[in-house]
């Protein structure tokens, strides 16, 4: 039986809130390439700790003001575990150091023109928060 752990997802926007930044994916994970910054919450860890570390190790970035967008629930193989979302806002010109061992490339993409094979979380849905 696989063990399902806490996960954050995180959904980065431009400024224009028109486009949301994609990362490409060296190994295909869950049968798509292009997903958001995510991780699993590790032995040890709240989520807040996970969704800092895992911008740090993926983008190389830090001390971002993020918004909590949601808890979603999901029973698997008799197990509850939790996805929690958070979204922020940060300027397409901000230097990003990528982790090239996990990640094969970076875009900002509009919402109309999303990779075909990516996560199947809905990116629009932080932008209610945001635009609050």
């Amino acid at each position: 039986m696989k063990k399902h752990c806490d996960a954050v997802i995180v959904f980065f926007y431009n400024e224009g809130l028109d486009k949301v930044l994609m990362l490409e994916r060296v190994k295909t994970h869950y049968g798509f390439d292009w997903g958001f910054v995510c991780g699993k919450v590790e032995p040890g860890e709240n989520e807040a700790q996970c969704v800092h570390r895992e911008i740090k190790e993926e983008l190389g970035l830090e001390g971002l003001n993020l918004a909590r967008l949601k808890k979603k629930r999901h029973t698997e193989d008799g197990e509850t575990f939790y996805h929690h979302y958070y979204v922020t806002i940060l300027s397409e010109n901000t230097p990003i150091s990528y982790q090239k061992e996990e990640i094969k490339s970076i875009r900002w993409c509009p919402f109309d023109d999303l990779p075909k094979s990516r996560a199947p979380d809905d990116p629009k849905e932080g932008l209610k928060v945001l635009k609050r």
